[in-house]
């Protein structure tokens, strides 16, 4: 179980001892630690509908349903990963479009797919900023794809996405909006929380 911080009630700690949002016991159980976004949370909410019309079970009482932690940090990547085979960026793209742009409106479809276009007509020529969403978008959908290493596209976005420090234009938010969506679907939910702020602040900086 969550353990609580020391001297706070309401300060928790996960179990290895990372600081969680502090939360009331009230809202744990029916919103969970980042919102009702969160992945662990859209599951307790399941739960809670269980509860209802089933009574409580092993799903609804499971145990480690709140042992949440977590992963290893990711890091970027200094080498940029080679690009996949047209087939497989085809699969990517399609499976981006349709589980991940109908929840978080990032691209764009139809430029997105002619910057995947022009990026394989000549990926010499092709600027570290659009390599960089496009390396992003594929660890997303990769996700879903568990015979393709996610991990490894996202690592080589996060070293491309080094150009953002001296960099004001929109392909900043866009990238940083992949991170935190990256994040979030593999509940790494402080890095979520991170990323998610720094999107916002390249944002309202752009438009300010």
């Amino acid at each position: 179980m969550v353990s609580v911080g020391e001297g706070n009630s309401r300060l928790l700690r996960d179990p290895r001892g990372h600081f969680r949002i502090p939360w009331t016991q009230a809202i744990l159980i029916y919103v969970g630690f980042v919102g009702k976004s969160g992945a662990h949370s859209f599951m307790e909410q399941i739960r809670h509908l269980f509860r209802q019309t089933s009574g409580e079970s092993a799903f609804t009482q499971d145990v480690d349903r709140f042992m949440l932690t977590d992963g290893p940090a990711h890091t970027h990547s200094e080498r940029t990963l080679q690009l996949p085979s047209r087939a497989l960026a085809d699969e990517l793209v399609d499976m981006f479009e349709e589980r991940v742009q109908p929840f978080s409106y990032v691209f764009h479809m139809d430029e997105f797919r002619r910057a995947v276009d022009e990026t394989y007509a000549n990926p010499l020529e092709c600027h570290a900023s659009r390599l960089c969403l496009i390396h992003l978008a594929f660890g997303l959908a990769a996700v879903y794809k568990p015979d393709v290493d996610d991990g490894k596209f996202f690592e080589s976005g996060l070293g491309l996405c080094t150009d953002c420090v001296e960099d004001g234009d929109f392909w900043c938010v866009q990238a940083y909006l992949l991170i935190s969506l990256y994040y979030q679907l593999i509940c790494k939910r402080n890095a979520f929380w991170i990323a998610l702020g720094t999107t916002l602040d390249k944002f309202f900086r752009l438009i300010y």
